[in-house]
């Protein structure tokens, strides 16, 4: 709708940059700790929810949901990573 056409250019450069952490964790799974990953993921989410609340039509409660979304969508993309909690 209307808001996701107001947020779509941040989002989709927010998501670019997690899918780039999620290709660098991949990559780099046996040289992560399970803190370390933990550590990625929390701020590429973080930064997606920021990008996503800026956008004065949705509301924070949207960015965290839409947020949580893309993280599952990324995990469930990508098998070989830590699952840990997120």
């Amino acid at each position: 709708g209307l808001a996701w056409g107001a947020a779509a250019g941040t989002a989709v450069a927010q998501i670019s940059g997690l899918v780039a952490v999620a290709k660098y964790i991949n990559d780099n799974k046996g040289n992560l700790t399970v803190e370390n990953y933990q550590h990625l993921m929390r701020l590429q989410k973080t930064a997606l929810e920021d990008a996503l609340a800026g956008i004065e039509m949705i509301g924070i409660t949207a960015a965290q949901n839409a947020a949580a979304a893309a993280m599952d969508v990324l995990i469930k993309a990508l098998p070989g990573l830590l699952l840990a909690a997120i």
